[in-house]
């Protein structure tokens, strides 16, 4: 009721519109005429008074709503909650406050107009600020660019005396702005335009509606994806990773882990992928002749270098180190020399080995949480994860959205299976070298007295991480903030569709999350993985953004059976295939297309039964067959079984059957086995050959370890 008592007066700014006309100058606080009114010099005193948060007032060049939300996202303080209105330098004076009005109207008393509506929500839903920057930058912009088209071809004065409003501008300048706008038309600017179109304010702020122009018909130099219509089907696939990319991207960055754990002596949890490391012979932190003694020096000079204190030094290696020790009764060349002497080198192979560390971990705290970005921005590695219930390892999340007393999981709590406990004690080891506990922070190392503070976006880490592992000669992907998150929500819907999980620690997430049991505190029942899904789904995207996700995976699941064009294994594979190109060639002779065919199947929920590593047809019983290995799993084999056929999905599935079986051959408890494992291994094999699979994922970097920018260059 007081913003609206405080605010109110804005509805007037109409009825003094004629004598604003001509008041040019940006400099709002000496914008002074003497042919003003009472009435009009009443209300430039108001605005002038005017605060419209803490820090600012109306007529100030920059509005900054910092100090009224001090709890947002670290992503999301500073510049996101400021608004610019300098930059917009050919907006007259009029036009600027006409556009404040219509946005401080709408952020604190909405109530007192019928505003336009953002897409999904009510009139009189509360907006944060940020989120009305993002809109009103998008529209001042596109006012700026049609300001200056309009000065120019009328000269400025003109406009000032006679199109000082924004609904003083002719409609046949939109299209020639729309040509010449240097920014994408999104979304965001038809939202910009429901809002300062809306009826009250045509007769309240502006002395005439704006004019009637559709702009999504403007001839727009440049369009955003989200403005094309029906999203195509390849802008729907880049909004998850692909599967080799996650299945490498997953292994890569797990063994990398534990191989670092391992190699400093530190416990490891996931075990999994400790054996898989060690089968593997993957020791990435050999190249670089890592050891406790070389990762303790290390912290000691990058800190000693910015001027830490011995007892700092000390207190962040945690323990005291008798080589490290060794080295604080010398000074610069002198240590180096000793350095070198112990066979101590810190070269930028070491230093670039030692970032790709960090970014692995910051791919599997990622990936595995579903966290949203602001909350991994927040993520403080010296908080490790807690046990809430029996075996259930949760992250609480610095960025609550609820009371404290009713934290939701994948809200304000994630899961963190063994490899994210792994990951997070990896980075605290990191962060004792950069003196900063955030997970997600630049390279350098925080000076004395300075606070440490986190990185403004995971997208930078993300880019060099996927272009690290993108094996050479392919060309890595786009990547946004929110594909992680999306990502594992696909891989769960995929498993609710019965495709395979693709890696182990999707199994070690859907175990946890989807296991009923009433101790856990969030789920006494079964939690379906496409319930999990449509948790994680949520956020980062347009509405509907599970749906498409479910769709998604549903096209996969069709395509991994029904694609004429791809490889099967099993006695019915010839046939099968056969058959669906003469079915494909019928529907493409009547003008559908493969994709349309392929939508089709999935509106339609076909399926056949997926038991893992293949696909059931359950036309007939098979005779138990005694040639196969006795590990039971492989009876729906489809060189043995006449019902079976797999297709490429389920070759994830198999290549754990041969690895699985690899690492348990070097287990001496499995001795008595050993033929079996290795029969099941052949099995394996020649299924995975004929889909033209490989059965071992490349763990080969493309390229030597190599500083890949200014920031790495610390020492």
């Amino acid at each position: 009721m007081e913003d609206m008592k405080r605010f109110s007066p804005l509805l007037t700014l109409a009825s003094i519109q004629k004598q604003l006309q001509g008041l040019q100058a940006f400099d709002e606080r000496t914008a002074v005429r003497q042919v003003f009114d009472e009435e009009a010099l009443g209300f430039i005193s108001y605005l002038g008074a005017l605060k419209v948060s803490q820090l600012s007032s109306f007529i100030d060049e920059m509005w900054d709503f910092n100090a009224d939300f001090p709890n947002v996202a670290f992503s999301a303080k500073g510049r996101p909650q400021q608004l610019h209105f300098s930059k917009f330098t050919h907006l007259p004076l009029c036009a600027c406050w006409e556009l404040k009005a219509v946005f401080i109207l709408r952020l604190m008393a909405p109530g007192l107009a019928q505003v336009g509506r953002v897409s999904g929500g009510s009139t009189e839903r509360p907006m944060k600020p940020r989120t009305l920057i993002g809109i009103f930058t998008d529209g001042l912009r596109f006012f700026d660019k049609l300001f200056e088209l309009i000065s120019a071809d009328l000269g400025a004065e003109h406009v000032a005396l006679h199109h000082s409003s924004i609904s003083h501008i002719p409609s046949r300048y939109y299209e020639q702005a729309a040509r010449e706008y240097d920014y994408a038309y999104e979304p965001v600017m038809n939202q910009f335009f429901n809002l300062v179109r809306s009826p009250e304010y045509a007769d309240a702020i502006f002395d005439a509606p704006l004019p009637n122009v559709a702009l999504v018909k403007l001839p727009w130099k440049k369009v955003g994806k989200g403005m094309s219509g029906k999203p195509s089907r390849n802008t729907s696939v880049e909004k998850v990773l692909e599967n080799n990319t996650f299945e490498r991207a997953s292994l890569i960055s797990s063994l990398a882990i534990v191989d670092f754990l391992d190699t400093l002596g530190e416990p490891v949890i996931d075990r999994a992928s400790l054996e898989r490391r060690n089968a593997k012979g993957y020791r990435l932190s050999a190249g670089q002749s890592l050891s406790r003694d070389k990762f303790d020096v290390y912290i000691y000079k990058r800190l000693m270098n910015k001027g830490y204190t011995k007892q700092e030094v000390v207190a962040a290696i945690g323990y005291t180190n008798p080589m490290v020790e060794s080295l604080f009764d010398y000074e610069g060349t002198t240590t180096l020399r000793k350095l070198a002497a112990k066979g101590l080198s810190f070269d930028d192979d070491f230093r670039d080995y030692l970032n790709f560390i960090s970014y692995c971990t910051q791919y599997i705290v990622a990936q595995y949480t579903g966290m949203r970005p602001s909350e991994l921005a927040e993520v403080d590695v010296n908080r490790p994860p807690k046990e809430t219930s029996k075996d259930l390892w949760t992250i609480q999340s610095q960025v609550m959205k609820h009371q404290e007393n009713s934290v939701m999981l994948f809200d304000d709590l994630w899961v963190a299976i063994p490899i994210v406990r792994d990951a997070m004690r990896v980075g605290a080891l990191i962060s004792k070298y950069k003196n900063n506990p955030y997970l997600f922070s630049g390279a350098f190392t925080t000076e004395p007295g300075k606070v440490a503070k986190p990185a403004l976006t995971i997208l930078p880490m993300m880019t060099k991480f996927f272009g690290r592992i993108t094996p050479e000669g392919q060309k890595a992907g786009h990547f946004y903030p929110y594909m992680l998150r999306h990502t594992l929500a696909y891989h769960l819907y995929r498993a609710d569709l019965g495709l395979p999980f693709i890696s182990h620690q999707l199994k070690h997430f859907g175990e946890i999350t989807g296991s009923p049991d009433p101790t856990k505190g969030f789920s006494k029942t079964t939690l379906a993985y496409g319930e999990i899904g449509d948790m994680l789904a949520k956020g980062g995207a347009k509405k509907g953004q599970p749906t498409q996700l479910r769709h998604q995976a549903e096209l996969e699941s069709v395509k991994s059976l029904y694609d004429p064009d791809a490889n099967y294994a099993g006695v019915n594979a010839e046939a099968h295939k056969a058959n669906l190109q003469n079915l494909f060639q019928g529907y493409m002779a009547a003008g559908y297309s493969r994709e349309d065919i392929f939508e089709v199947m999935a509106s339609q929920k076909i399926a056949i039964v997926s038991v893992g590593r293949g696909y059931c047809y359950g036309n007939g019983g098979s005779e138990l067959d005694d040639q196969l290995p006795c590990i039971g799993g492989l009876r729906c084999n489809p060189n043995r079984c006449k019902n079976s056929v797999v297709s490429a999905s389920n070759a994830p599935r198999w290549r754990d059957v041969y690895h699985q079986n690899k690492m348990n051959l070097e287990k001496p408890e499995f001795a008595h086995n050993r033929a079996q494992m290795l029969e099941a291994m052949e099995e394996a094999k020649g299924v995975l050959e004929h889909l033209g699979e490989v059965v071992e994922v490349d763990l080969d970097l493309p390229q030597d370890f190599v500083l890949e920018s200014e920031e790495e260059v610390e020492v």
